[in-house]
């Protein structure tokens, strides 16, 4: 029986092992798209600076596209009156010039530990250990004594089967009162 536990124990760490693998390689694949993407923006921006034409966006991988397209505002143009005038140059119609808005920035907060979280909970300790952590070790080990002793009294025929069926009643009853308590009081949180 241990053997069997401890394989199915092994098979969950590789099993675990290897989807927070997958997960990784994810994340270092969506961050080679991203830095390809600001190597993107930063080579428009300077072509942009310098009065060259810019690449096509289309050519960019649409996946880099998903990643954090940028938001594009044309400028407000001003409107003039209608006055005709004599034009002697052949000129090309004027092309609104785009204002790229860069994405929201995203703030990032730490989460806090377990431990962090345990301090702000129980800012004293001994009263913590007192109080809560011994009274909680000391019901495991009355639940293990009586367990023991059940068993014990079974092997030993001082208990026969009518108070055993009893016993298992007993028990049954007392796991559904909790059981239904513990519902009741979450349905009124």
């Amino acid at each position: 029986m241990e053997i069997l536990l401890s394989l199915l124990i092994i098979i969950l760490v590789i099993i675990f092992n290897s989807s927070q693998n997958k997960k990784l390689e994810l994340l270092e694949t969506k961050l080679e798209k991203l830095e390809d993407y600001l190597k993107f923006l930063k080579n428009n921006s300077e072509k942009n600076a310098i009065g060259q034409k810019t690449e096509d966006p289309i050519k960019v991988s649409p996946l880099i596209q998903k990643a954090a397209p940028p938001v594009v505002v044309p400028e407000k143009k001003q409107i003039e009156p209608d006055i005709p005038k004599v034009k002697t140059e052949v000129t090309s119609p004027e092309i609104p010039k785009q204002k790229v808005v860069p994405p929201p920035q995203i703030k990032y907060v730490p989460q806090e530990t377990w431990y962090d979280k345990f301090r702000k909970n129980n800012p004293d300790l001994e009263k913590f250990v007192g109080e809560n952590l011994v009274s909680k070790i000391g019901i495991a080990i009355l639940v293990i004594g009586i367990t023991f002793f059940v068993k014990f009294a079974i092997d030993k025929d001082w208990i026969n089967e009518i108070a055993r069926v009893g016993i298992g009643i007993l028990c049954g009853v007392i796991v559904l009162g909790f059981a239904n308590n513990t519902i009741s009081i979450y349905n009124l949180v």
